[in-house]
Protein backbone atom coordinates (compact mmCIF):
# COMPACT_ATOMS: atom_id res chain seq x y z
CA UNK A 1 0.00 0.00 0.00
CA UNK A 2 1.05 3.57 -0.52
CA UNK A 3 2.97 5.20 2.31
CA UNK A 4 3.91 1.89 3.98
CA UNK A 5 0.43 1.06 5.23
CA UNK A 6 -0.13 -2.62 6.03
CA UNK A 7 -3.58 -4.16 6.10
CA UNK A 8 -4.42 -7.15 8.27
CA UNK A 9 -7.76 -8.77 7.42
CA UNK A 10 -9.98 -9.59 10.39
CA UNK A 11 -13.42 -11.13 10.06
CA UNK A 12 -15.96 -11.20 12.89
CA UNK A 13 -19.30 -12.96 12.49
CA UNK A 14 -22.38 -12.00 14.49
CA UNK A 15 -23.98 -15.09 16.07
CA UNK A 16 -26.80 -13.27 17.83
CA UNK A 17 -30.30 -14.66 17.61
CA UNK A 18 -31.47 -11.45 15.91
CA UNK A 19 -30.01 -12.88 12.66
CA UNK A 20 -32.69 -15.58 12.73
CA UNK A 21 -32.43 -19.34 13.17
CA UNK A 22 -30.44 -21.01 10.36
CA UNK A 23 -33.39 -23.24 9.43
CA UNK A 24 -35.43 -20.15 8.50
CA UNK A 25 -34.93 -19.05 4.86
CA UNK A 26 -35.05 -15.41 6.03
CA UNK A 27 -32.09 -15.97 8.39
CA UNK A 28 -28.76 -14.36 7.56
CA UNK A 29 -27.28 -17.73 8.66
CA UNK A 30 -29.58 -19.84 6.47
CA UNK A 31 -28.35 -23.45 6.15
CA UNK A 32 -28.38 -23.24 2.33
CA UNK A 33 -24.91 -21.80 1.78
CA UNK A 34 -25.87 -20.51 -1.69
CA UNK A 35 -28.49 -18.25 -0.05
CA UNK A 36 -26.61 -17.62 3.21
CA UNK A 37 -25.94 -13.88 3.41
CA UNK A 38 -22.82 -14.27 5.56
CA UNK A 39 -21.28 -16.60 2.98
CA UNK A 40 -22.11 -14.10 0.24
CA UNK A 41 -20.34 -11.28 2.11
CA UNK A 42 -17.35 -13.48 3.01
CA UNK A 43 -16.89 -14.39 -0.64
CA UNK A 44 -17.63 -11.01 -2.19
CA UNK A 45 -15.99 -8.59 0.23
CA UNK A 46 -13.35 -11.00 1.50
CA UNK A 47 -12.57 -11.94 -2.09
CA UNK A 48 -11.47 -8.37 -2.73
CA UNK A 49 -9.80 -7.60 0.61
CA UNK A 50 -7.73 -10.79 0.70
CA UNK A 51 -5.45 -9.41 -2.01
CA UNK A 52 -4.54 -6.42 0.16
CA UNK A 53 -3.97 -8.52 3.29
CA UNK A 54 -0.26 -8.18 4.06
CA UNK A 55 0.33 -11.51 5.80
CA UNK A 56 -2.26 -13.52 3.85
CA UNK A 57 -3.68 -14.89 7.14
CA UNK A 58 -7.15 -13.95 8.38
CA UNK A 59 -8.09 -13.48 12.04
CA UNK A 60 -11.50 -15.12 12.38
CA UNK A 61 -13.76 -14.29 15.31
CA UNK A 62 -17.36 -14.77 16.31
CA UNK A 63 -19.43 -12.83 18.81
CA UNK A 64 -22.86 -12.88 20.39
CA UNK A 65 -23.21 -16.68 20.46
CA UNK A 66 -22.95 -19.26 23.19
CA UNK A 67 -19.97 -21.59 22.77
CA UNK A 68 -19.04 -24.77 24.62
CA UNK A 69 -18.91 -25.15 27.58
CA UNK A 70 -21.00 -22.00 28.17
CA UNK A 71 -23.67 -22.31 25.50
CA UNK A 72 -26.27 -20.70 27.78
CA UNK A 73 -24.66 -17.24 27.60
CA UNK A 74 -23.18 -15.02 24.95
CA UNK A 75 -19.47 -14.93 24.27
CA UNK A 76 -18.59 -11.48 23.00
CA UNK A 77 -15.33 -12.59 21.37
CA UNK A 78 -14.31 -16.12 20.43
CA UNK A 79 -11.92 -17.59 17.90
CA UNK A 80 -13.90 -19.59 15.38
CA UNK A 81 -10.96 -21.96 14.89
CA UNK A 82 -11.06 -22.74 18.63
CA UNK A 83 -7.70 -21.10 19.43
CA UNK A 84 -8.13 -17.65 20.99
CA UNK A 85 -4.32 -17.35 21.21
CA UNK A 86 -4.03 -17.75 17.43
CA UNK A 87 -7.36 -17.06 15.70
CA UNK A 88 -5.75 -16.94 12.24
CA UNK A 89 -6.82 -19.10 9.35
CA UNK A 90 -5.07 -19.45 6.02
CA UNK A 91 -7.63 -18.18 3.51
CA UNK A 92 -11.30 -17.66 2.67
CA UNK A 93 -11.75 -21.40 2.15
CA UNK A 94 -10.89 -21.92 5.82
CA UNK A 95 -13.10 -19.00 6.85
CA UNK A 96 -16.00 -20.72 5.07
CA UNK A 97 -15.12 -24.10 6.58
CA UNK A 98 -15.06 -22.80 10.16
CA UNK A 99 -18.20 -20.72 9.67
CA UNK A 100 -20.12 -23.67 8.22
CA UNK A 101 -18.85 -25.90 11.01
CA UNK A 102 -20.21 -23.46 13.61
CA UNK A 103 -23.61 -23.20 11.91
CA UNK A 104 -24.15 -26.76 10.68
CA UNK A 105 -22.83 -28.64 13.71
CA UNK A 106 -24.55 -26.47 16.31
CA UNK A 107 -21.15 -25.55 17.77
CA UNK A 108 -22.42 -22.04 18.42
CA UNK A 109 -25.77 -21.38 20.03
CA UNK A 110 -27.27 -18.20 18.59
CA UNK A 111 -27.71 -15.90 21.54
CA UNK A 112 -27.18 -12.20 22.17
CA UNK A 113 -27.05 -9.29 22.72
CA UNK A 114 -24.91 -7.73 20.03
CA UNK A 115 -21.75 -6.33 21.62
CA UNK A 116 -18.74 -6.10 19.38
CA UNK A 117 -16.51 -3.94 21.56
CA UNK A 118 -14.60 -7.06 22.68
CA UNK A 119 -13.86 -7.89 19.04
CA UNK A 120 -12.44 -4.41 18.48
CA UNK A 121 -10.35 -4.69 21.64
CA UNK A 122 -8.99 -8.09 20.56
CA UNK A 123 -8.09 -6.90 17.05
CA UNK A 124 -6.45 -3.81 18.53
CA UNK A 125 -4.47 -5.98 20.97
CA UNK A 126 -3.26 -8.20 18.13
CA UNK A 127 -1.92 -5.24 16.17
CA UNK A 128 -0.36 -3.64 19.28
CA UNK A 129 1.32 -6.88 20.36
CA UNK A 130 3.23 -7.19 17.12
CA UNK A 131 3.11 -3.90 15.17
CA UNK A 132 4.64 -4.09 11.73
CA UNK A 133 5.28 -7.82 11.92
CA UNK A 134 2.33 -9.59 10.35
CA UNK A 135 4.16 -12.81 9.52
CA UNK A 136 3.75 -14.62 12.86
Amino acid sequence: MFGGCDIDLNIAIDFTLSNGHPSNPDSLHYFDMQKNQYMQVINQVGGILQYYNTNKKINLFGFGGGVTPYKDRAAHCFAMNGNIFDPRVNDLTEVSKYYQHCINNNNVNLYGPTHFGSILDQVNNISEADPGNFNN
